[in-house]
């Protein structure tokens, strides 16, 4: 939790939020896990990552994440 909205971070060292609720950032990492893993093999976490914040944004739900 950062200033009252709720962040995740990813193995691949990328922290995605924010979020209003614990459970909507639960909810998130569960979605995003499970596009990690049917289409994150072969090095492609990051792009599948971006993808899934360009798509949260198109769907009105902008995110801020920090690539480290």
């Amino acid at each position: 939790m950062n200033d009252g909205s709720w962040f995740f971070r990813t193995r691949e060292g990328v922290e995605i939020g924010p979020y209003e609720t614990q459970s909507e950032a639960t909810m998130e990492a569960g979605m995003l896990r499970e596009l990690l893993r049917d289409r994150g093999h072969d090095g492609k976490g990051i792009a599948v990552i971006r993808e899934f914040v360009r798509d949260s944004y198109a769907m009105g739900r902008p995110l801020t994440p920090k690539f480290d």
